[in-house]
């Protein structure tokens, strides 16, 4: 027995007069999601300094719940710029 099933295009396609704007908008967020992410792993740097030479001393615990807020923040910015961007077609 012998089915016709039609063929779906996974391609999506945006409606017409927004996809610059969208676009470009996707493009900003995705600019300040990275460059979020990369002061928050400077800062960490910078506080890693500061335990090592004695001016701080907060403990290695938080350095590691910072580092996994940082790092679980970068992978969330991603996966859902990549969602975004499969989804729009971009």
């Amino acid at each position: 027995m012998n089915v016709f099933v039609p063929m779906i295009d996974p391609q999506p396609v945006e409606p017409p007069g927004v996809g610059s704007d969208v676009t470009t908008i996707l493009s900003y967020v995705m600019w300040i999601g990275g460059i979020t992410c990369f002061v928050s792993i400077v800062t960490i740097g910078v506080i890693f300094f500061l335990n090592a030479t004695g001016r701080i001393g907060s403990g290695a615990e938080e350095n590691v719940t910072r580092i996994g807020y940082v790092a679980l923040a970068s992978g969330l910015i991603g996966g859902a710029s990549g969602i975004t961007y499969a989804l729009t077609g971009v």
